[in-house]
């Protein structure tokens, strides 16, 4: 990860956990509150989304989106917003700096 990501990281995980003590939480209560955190400040990428989906329905136009899942993971970092990959990846790798 770049710096830049990983201020972003730290920054969620301050947002999520505040001065709590993680050593002092479940493996459950942690996983809830980062899922509700990802729940309450991440939105959809329909637009991505529909590029996706409209490219998977219109394949004899030779049109191609570019899907490189780290640059999709990245921007949901920054602007937290994308599709379903971004958000799942986004979840397991908070759940990993919380030792889960």
């Amino acid at each position: 990860m770049s710096e830049e990501l990983e201020y972003y990281i730290n920054k969620d995980l301050t947002n999520i956990f505040g001065g709590i003590d993680i050593s002092s939480l479940s493996n459950y209560q942690k996983r809830q509150m980062i899922f509700d955190y990802l729940s309450n400040t991440l939105t959809y990428d329909w637009n991505l989304y529909f590029k996706i989906f409209l490219r998977e329905i219109s394949k004899a136009n030779n049109e191609y989106i570019n899907r490189n899942f780290k640059l999709e993971l990245a921007y949901l970092i920054k602007h937290h917003k994308g599709v379903c990959i971004s958000i799942a990846s986004y979840y397991k790798l908070l759940l990993k700096r919380v030792n889960i």
